[in-house]
């Protein structure tokens, strides 16, 4: 069985989550009915995925990517290599994703569905739920 590597767990704070994906670069953005976002190296795999619109800003402009247009998700697979400097889980439901040059994503809280969640193989799950609270589970590997 393989061990997992460099497990850290999610901190809490006053008003978000810290969530343990910084100084990781992305592996992978996929899209099908959802957009992706994998991290392999410097931990366990970790997926954030996203069904729901996308704010990417970038050196103070910023776009809006609907997974019901596709060619909108376009600038997001420039995330592909990026590193990290920051990822939050806010309790309102939102989620914040900040990277080394600058940009960032950002997904505000659905009122009707989940738009978006994050998990890793060592146990960590949160997960954005329906009128802007969030759903945290994290169950840490120990030797």
């Amino acid at each position: 069985m393989a061990r997992i590597k460099e497990t850290r767990p999610a901190i809490e704070e006053a008003d978000r989550y810290v969530i343990p994906i910084a100084g990781r670069p992305v592996s992978r953005c996929y899209l099908d009915s959802g957009f992706g976002i994998l991290f392999y190296s410097g931990g366990p795999k970790t997926e954030i995925r996203i069904e729901s619109r996308i704010r990417f800003v970038k050196a103070g402009s910023q776009s809006v990517s609907d997974l019901q247009e596709p060619a909108s998700l376009v600038p997001l697979l420039g995330l592909f290599g990026r590193v990290v400097t920051g990822a939050y889980a806010f309790k309102n439901g939102s989620l914040r994703v900040d990277f080394e040059d600058g940009s960032r994503i950002e997904v505000d809280p659905g009122e009707r569905f989940e738009p978006w969640e994050v998990s890793a193989e060592d146990g960590l799950k949160i997960v954005s739920t329906p009128g802007g609270d969030i759903a945290f589970w994290q169950s840490l590997a120990r030797d």
